[in-house]
Formats: C-alpha cells, sequence, structure tokens
C-alpha cells in the first residue's frame, strides 16, 4: 500500500476529529495539553462533558456551512394554497395544444414544492430540465423547515423525460424527482 493510501486508510477510521487533533498539536504551544500528549495518544477532556473528546473536537473545528441542507418533502402539484401543495402528481399529458393533469383538469403551470432544512440559511437552486437541457432555475435563500416552490409553464408540444434538481449554492445535488409528459 503506497503512503497516500495509508493516509487515506487513517483518515477514514479516525474521521475528521484526528485530523484536526493532529493539525491542533502541531501549532500548539510547548505548554499546551495538546503540545504534551504523545504521538498517538488519547487526547485527555478537560471540558467536564460526557461527550467523547474527538465528538467535542469535531464539533468546535466544523466551519459554519457544515451542515448541508436537505429536503424534508417534496412533490409536483397543480397549485400552492398557504405555502401548501394542493395534491400530488407525477404525470402530465398534452393534447390538442393543451397541456392537463391526469385528472383531465387543464394544467396552466406545474409547482414543484420543497420543504429544506437548512439551519444556517442557505442557498437552494430548483433547477428545471427537460431531455437532460435545463430549462429554468429559481434560487432561494432558506433558513430552517421554510417550503419553497418553483413552477414552470409546460409547452403543449414538449413531452418527454422531465425532472426537477435541488442544488445547493455550490451545485451539489441534493435531491432530483421526475416526472412524467406525455402526449396524445
Amino acid at each position: 500500500m503506497s503512503k497516500s493510501a495509508d493516509a487515506n486508510d487513517t483518515a477514514g477510521r479516525n474521521g475528521p476529529a484526528q485530523a484536526v487533533l493532529d493539525s491542533a498539536s502541531s501549532n500548539a504551544d510547548a505548554g499546551s495539553p495538546a503540545a504534551r500528549e504523545p504521538a498517538g495518544a488519547e487526547p485527555v477532556d478537560t471540558t467536564g462533558s460526557d461527550m467523547p473528546v474527538a465528538d467535542i473536537a469535531a464539533m468546535e473545528s466544523a466551519p459554519e456551512d457544515a451542515i448541508p441542507a436537505s429536503v424534508v418533502r417534496a412533490q409536483f402539484t397543480t397549485g400552492i394554497d398557504n405555502s401548501q401543495p394542493v395534491n400530488s402528481i407525477n404525470s402530465v399529458f398534452s393534447t390538442q395544444g393543451q397541456v392537463f393533469s391526469l385528472d383531465g383538469r387543464p394544467l396552466p403551470r406545474l409547482y414543484y414544492f420543497t420543504e429544506i432544512n437548512a439551519t444556517r440559511g442557505e442557498k437552494i437552486v430548483h433547477r428545471w430540465e427537460h431531455d437532460g437541457e435545463v430549462v429554468a432555475q429559481a434560487s432561494f435563500d432558506v433558513a430552517g423547515d421554510r417550503p419553497v416552490y418553483s413552477s414552470e409553464k409546460l409547452p403543449p408540444a414538449t413531452p418527454g423525460n422531465w425532472r426537477v434538481v435541488v442544488t445547493d449554492a455550490k451545485g451539489n445535488v441534493i435531491r432530483a424527482d421526475r416526472f412524467s409528459y406525455q402526449m396524445y
């Protein structure tokens, strides 16, 4: 096994807390507890907490944006009422130049509703795609379990593979949902 593989293996077993503690030891003053610990020794808890020391170190060193946004609930719907979806659909169809939901009602817009858990006010994006091409996107600043939604007017002549991809500000995919669009 190569040196880099050993380093990766060690980091994987010990997790990020070990890397943080190693970094703190190399920069510590000679009189600090971190500097006095022999290499490979377990850190000593001086906080009085019942939590393992490695967990405390990981929490203290975690950047504020370390908790990623997550989708609590998501669905396609024909409308929004009082900030909530009115129904849940996964298919639409087009005939005679008009788009309909499967219950036969005209569908002027299709909505994508998401309830996002983002405790630190992250930015998320709804990216609407048709056959792999981006056709629209909407950005939101979210905090807490606040629902957000976007909508798209589906042209009658665009059946195919549709999906909405939810990403964070860095473009990391949080969730993706598809719906069926048929033409009759």
